[in-house]
């Protein structure tokens, strides 16, 4: 009796699947059709404090020692108003965040 030996099946080595599959992503990435871009919505516009007098309500620096927020505060302190505070270093950024947490006071 004749016994034949099947040859093994082909398969394909992982690597080679691997590289298979981002030809197939890119192809179907390039096929699909692009979305319009959303306009952007107009922010609001930022307040303008100009040269308004600054009354410091907190005269204790509530932040960490070190930090930049700590290093505004004390620019803050020193300044008569917006104007000079900026001058000095501080950010104008942190002024409507003090106005609202009752730390200071624009006059």
């Amino acid at each position: 009796m004749k016994t034949t030996v099947k040859a093994p099946a082909k398969t394909t080595a992982p690597a080679a699947k691997a590289k298979a599959a981002p030809a197939k992503g890119k192809a179907a990435a390039k096929a699909a059709p692009a979305k319009a871009a959303a306009p952007k919505k107009a922010s609001a516009p930022r307040p303008s404090y100009g040269d308004k007098k600054i009354t410091v309500l907190s005269k204790a620096n509530p932040y960490r020692e070190g930090s930049k927020r700590s290093a505004s505060f004390e620019a803050l302190l020193k300044s008569k108003n917006v104007a000079e505070y900026v001058a000095k270093g501080g950010k104008m950024k942190y002024i409507g965040r003090w106005v609202a947490a009752d730390i200071i006071k624009l006059a």
